[in-house]
């Protein structure tokens, strides 16, 4: 892939098509893929994006698409939000600032897509607490992230969960109780 974005090799393939009612002729370079026609006939169906910047695609499967939602593609506008919130020494006056002068600007679909990046992201680093702070903090921001937040706790499961999290959370079970589950019994019988 170039710098900017574009994938040569692909244009290379995608020639191949261009030549229609004749057989394709893969070259050599990429005969593992000679035998796969799901992979031939995506190569030939329109548009063809040997011009298309793919850097936004790249960046959804360095941060392991496979453990993502296919239908999450992430907005840049997102993505950037996530790179401001996301550093552990970030303080907390200045992660409430960013919701509330730059979250809560964005539309209801963006905000969901934030919320749900940063869920996939706690199910991906499960031990990562910057994550959990930031569906802490949002919530007494009073964003409607709730949902998200309880999906991924389920999907982490309680015995997974850092002990600092199950405490943060009993200062949510007033006003969610939903949250109850996730605070083990030895931390409910302290409070």
């Amino acid at each position: 892939m170039s710098n900017e974005g574009i994938a040569t090799q692909l244009g290379e393939l995608e020639q191949t098509c261009k030549t229609k009612g004749e057989k394709i002729n893969i070259p050599d370079t990429y005969k593992e893929w000679k035998n796969k026609p799901k992979i031939i006939k995506w190569l030939c169906s329109e548009p063809f994006l040997f011009k298309i910047d793919l850097r936004d695609y790249y960046w959804i499967s360095r941060d392991k698409l496979s453990s993502m939602q296919s239908n999450l593609l992430v907005s840049p506008i997102v993505k950037s939000l996530m790179a401001k919130l996301e550093p552990e020494q970030t303080p907390e006056k200045l992660t409430r600032k960013i919701f509330n002068d730059e979250l809560k600007i964005l539309s209801t679909n963006d905000q969901s897509a934030f919320f749900q990046l940063l869920k996939q992201r706690i199910i991906t680093e499960p031990n990562n607490n910057r994550n959990y702070t930031l569906f802490n903090l949002a919530l007494e921001e009073g964003f409607d992230c709730k949902f998200f937040y309880i999906e991924a706790l389920s999907n982490v499961g309680k015995k997974k969960l850092p002990p600092a999290v199950g405490e943060a959370l009993k200062n949510y079970t007033n006003n969610h109780p939903e949250f109850n589950q996730f605070i083990n019994q030895e931390q409910k019988r302290k409070s």
